[in-house]
């Protein structure tokens, strides 16, 4: 595929979703959507993409709140609803019946989800280092973090309006790479600079560089789902399924809530694939030509595709 991409603009009640397309839309091409981890943005795909097959059309969307794309309405939350939503309007601007879903981390539960209550809409999901979201290890305890919660982005909402410092290029990406650090994954240099185009924008005064984040993303308001719950909520999934998996990842099998729902993946999805590769939670920066030979021969050797190839001739 064509190292070069055009900018779009979706329209939604609050502004727009920014995304980066790659690839020609025709009738056989294989429609994807491509959905950053938390905190990132659609420049989390920028080595990847290029090294897909040229029928690949990608529409990496900057999800509400990252990157250049709008925030939601001062007063509103992020939480599920919030994706889901921003899923949907992208699906009924671009047309898409069917797609498939690319997600890094939080996009990969974000198309589960998706996955779940729209099942007939998701062609395959391939999720890149994730088997399963944050949750809680017993229901019991989805009360009360659910109220931790509430109070952590009440108190992020009162700091939205306080005016954002601004930084010298290399003070902001040394604070990219500390704030991943901060949740546990490592972001070296170069994935970083991929990440930082869309990270930060010219201060107003143009003394340096904002962050384009909201703020209110360190609060994220979400019901808690433990590992039972979660694994019969996506049994409602009719997709294929690719999962590639860093071994340095964030992905630990002998936690048995990972288990549980990695498990239930294989169960329920059609042609269900998961491999692990040396690299670690950003393994499709780190090593992209590795990961996308394992989604080529995945998606051109599926049925699925195979189908649509036959009809083309």
């Amino acid at each position: 595929m064509p190292s070069n991409f055009t900018e779009m603009k979706i329209p939604v009640p609050y502004g727009y979703i920014a995304a980066k397309v790659w690839g020609s839309l025709n009738e056989n091409s294989i429609r994807v959507i491509a959905m950053h981890g938390y905190m990132d943005n659609a420049g989390t795909f920028d080595r990847l993409i290029p090294l897909l097959p040229d029928q690949f059309y990608v529409v990496a969307i900057d999800l509400p709140g990252h990157g250049f794309s709008s925030h939601v309405p001062y007063g509103t939350p992020y939480d599920d609803n919030t994706w889901s939503l921003a899923v949907r309007h992208v699906l009924d601007f671009l047309r898409f019946d069917k797609f498939t879903i690319l997600g890094h981390s939080m996009g990969a539960s974000i198309g589960w989800f998706y996955a779940s209550v729209c099942p007939s809409q998701v062609e395959r999901i391939i999720a890149i280092d994730q088997i399963k979201p944050l949750g809680c290890k017993d229901a019991r305890e989805a009360a009360d973090l659910y109220g931790q919660a509430l109070t952590s982005y009440l108190e992020a909402e009162k700091k939205y309006k306080q005016p954002q410092p601004s930084f010298r290029f290399e003070n902001a990406l040394e604070i990219l790479i500390i704030a991943h650090d901060a949740f546990g994954v490592e972001l070296n240099r170069e994935g970083a600079l991929c990440l930082l185009k869309r990270a930060t924008k010219t201060s107003p005064d143009g003394s340096g560089l904002t962050f384009t984040r909201d703020a209110r993303l360190n609060a994220l308001l979400g019901h808690k789902t433990d590992a039972k719950t979660l694994r019969e909520f996506y049994s409602k999934m009719t997709c294929e399924m690719l999962i590639i998996l860093g071994k340095d990842g964030i992905n630990d099998f002998k936690n048995p809530d990972i288990k549980m729902v990695h498990d239930g993946h294989a169960e329920t999805a059609k042609n269900f694939k998961c491999v692990t590769i040396d690299g670690d939670h950003f393994i499709h920066l780190t090593e992209p030509e590795k990961v996308a030979k394992i989604i080529t021969d995945y998606v051109m050797g599926s049925d699925l595709t195979k189908k649509i190839a036959d009809l083309s001739v």
